[in-house]
């Protein structure tokens, strides 16, 4: 059960990773959903911080696993 919702954080936490590192706009826009946006309302947008964090967020993906 433990390994379970670990390996899921890891999947979660990857995604949202990647999706920072690759499209960082697309993410700062939209996350988590274009109707309820919780990023943009934290202006103002800055692509080097947000592949920053998308980097640290998959990097902390791999020692979750």
């Amino acid at each position: 059960m433990i390994r379970a919702g670990l390996i899921f954080l890891a999947v979660a936490q990857g995604a949202a990773g990647l999706v920072q590192l690759f499209a960082p706009r697309f993410f700062y826009d939209d996350f988590p959903t274009s109707a309820t946006p919780w990023v943009s309302l934290l202006p103002p947008y800055n692509e080097h911080l947000m592949r920053d964090v998308g980097v640290l967020s998959v990097s902390g993906r791999r020692s979750t696993v």
